[in-house]
């Protein structure tokens, strides 16, 4: 049975290490950081996962945002059935089967006049024109009954039925008339419309005209926020108006609802008519208020409760944003260890003290290999890798040329140098941070939320790649040189610079070393090409961006 032990006792091991690779790119160490009393351990809680802590959450702009209810017309909206629904109202031209069977047996197809009538022989016309459709089966069994009174029995049903067709106009996408039936929803002929012009057209100003009357007013916000949407019959000729978008206020940032909001207020909306829309996110903290008002610019930045007591005009743009202080750390555990993956600390936790409480097996774990991933590190790395491939990029445009043949030459040299600059653009920087002062000691590093500490697993191969003729792992073996292991490699390639090694260790640090120099176990030698081009500043650009790619991410990207 294998002893597990923490960490810590072994924090205190030296390192052997020779001069770090100084490039711009170089893993950052801890010399001249003062370590902390770790006298006072931290409190953690193992248990609680990183998605519990509050979090900044990420702010969408204004232009990203759509109107509030612009999603119902995303698709097209389909009507459950071909047929009327039980609210249909039968109209002049709606064809009806009459079924009587019993004593006496009849099919009767009949058309609704234009007196609103259908014809029964030998019972004669009957008035049907404003009856609705689930209630005319009773309604014309009744004086059928009263003339065949035998056991007779009458099924009454639409077969046909008269399309109206509606206007649809002001601020949508197709005005125009659309065909349909009276029962349909104000939603559906919107729809066919292509839906409610979202630059300019209102969501809560929808008027439906009869005869140049208004005879119904809709607020699709009752819809959206409870379901309510006012039945219309239509008739043919009935025109839906889309009014001039009211007032409207933006809202965004960490909010559940993040929208234009239209406000049918006269004098602008509330902040408490404003919140029960957005939703604030339970870590909003403050909210940033942006607008005009007499004509002048107006910027606020309040806290959330003061939101309520405020009242938005139109264009107002409010920001809802986590702005408190975290007083814990999420830190990541990563390799070989035995302990949860995941521990919130306190915000002054240091790596000695988060090392206490992580348990590890002395036989698997290589504690003399610790070191962080950090989030800040990785994107100034990717920062400072995008400005030299800028710079490399720009060379492009600024080589003279004196002739025909040179000319020929550059531009070969400058498409190969373009196809590596869009490779070197998708490689992603891992952030390492080496904890080791200029002593070789490990240093009680203070810890930033996010951070990934990595205790790797004891290896026993080192790993040959780049410009050799048979990339491989290798066994590790005592006193095993540079050139032994890329001889037993296959040797060097044609086009690889014997003099200029790349040598990654396990606790993150690069070197940039000669063929003598020794390896240790878990060693990755990079035997890197040999770059030459015409220009000098080509060749002198992607030997620093070779070499900040193997420092930031711990891969070789030649130029071929």
């Amino acid at each position: 049975m294998s002893c597990i032990k923490p960490i810590a006792i072994l924090a205190a091991l030296a390192f052997s290490i020779t001069n770090v690779f100084a490039q711009s790119l170089a893993p950052i160490t801890t010399e001249g950081i003062i370590s902390p009393d770790d006298t006072v351990l931290p409190k953690i809680s193992p248990d609680l996962p990183t998605s519990s802590l509050p979090r900044a959450g990420k702010v969408s702009g204004s232009e990203d945002l759509r109107p509030f209810g612009a999603a119902l017309f995303d698709s097209p909206i389909v009507t459950a059935s071909a047929g009327p629904n039980p609210d249909y109202v039968v109209n002049v031209g709606d064809e009806i089967l009459v079924r009587i069977w019993g004593s006496l047996t009849a099919d009767i197809r009949t058309v609704v006049d234009q007196q609103g009538n259908i014809f029964i022989p030998q019972v004669g016309p009957i008035a049907v024109s404003g009856v609705r459709a689930g209630e005319i089966s009773k309604y014309v069994e009744k004086p059928i009954s009263k003339v065949f009174q035998d056991n007779v029995a009458v099924y009454v049903t639409l077969m046909q039925w008269q399309s109206i067709g509606v206007f649809v106009s002001g601020f949508v996408q197709h005005p125009g008339r659309y065909p349909g039936i009276s029962t349909e929803s104000v939603l559906e002929f919107l729809s066919r419309a292509g839906g409610i012009d979202e630059a300019q057209g209102s969501f809560r100003n929808i008027s439906i005209l009869r005869k140049g009357k208004t005879i119904e007013k809709i607020d699709l916000y009752d819809f959206l926020l409870g379901g309510i949407l006012p039945r219309v019959q239509f008739r043919d000729g009935d025109t839906i108006f889309v009014g001039s978008q009211l007032p409207t206020i933006a809202v965004s940032g960490t909010v559940r609802n993040g929208y234009w909001f239209e406000t049918n207020i006269e004098g602008g909306m509330s902040g408490n008519a404003l919140i029960p829309l957005a939703r604030p996110l339970p870590q909003s903290t403050y909210a940033k208020l942006i607008g005009t008002r007499a004509g002048q610019p107006l910027t606020k930045y309040i806290p959330l409760a003061q939101v309520k007591d405020l009242t938005f005009e139109d264009q107002d743009q409010l920001e809802f944003v986590a702005d408190a202080q975290i007083n814990s750390l999420t830190i990541e555990i990563t390799g070989s260890y035995e302990s949860p993956s995941t521990l919130v600390t306190d915000q002054n936790a240091t790596l000695k003290q988060v090392l206490n409480y992580i348990e590890i097996d002395p036989s698997l774990a290589d504690t003399s290999a610790v070191h962080i991933r950090r989030q800040s590190v990785a994107q100034q790395q990717k920062v400072s890798l995008e400005m030299s491939l800028d710079r490399l990029e720009r060379s492009l445009l600024d080589i003279p040329i004196a002739t025909e043949g040179e000319a020929a030459i550059r531009k070969a040299e400058a498409e190969l140098v373009s196809k590596y600059i869009a490779r070197a653009r998708t490689v992603t920087p891992d952030g390492t941070v080496v904890v080791l002062d200029s002593s070789d000691e490990m240093v009680d590093l203070p810890l930033e939320d996010g951070d990934t500490i990595v205790i790797p697993r004891k290896r026993s191969v080192v790993i040959v790649s780049g410009e050799v003729l048979a990339p491989q792992a290798i066994v590790y073996e005592k006193n095993q040189s540079v050139k032994n292991l890329i001889k037993r490699a296959g040797g060097f390639t044609e086009r690889a610079d014997e003099e200029k090694i790349i040598i990654r260790k396990t606790n993150g640090q690069v070197f940039v070393t000669v063929p003598d120099s020794l390896v240790s176990p878990g060693d990755e030698i990079f035997v890197i090409p040999k770059i030459e081009f015409k220009t000098f500043q080509f060749t002198k650009d992607i030997v620093q961006i070779v070499y900040q790619i193997a420092v930031a991410t711990g891969v070789l990207i030649g130029i071929l």
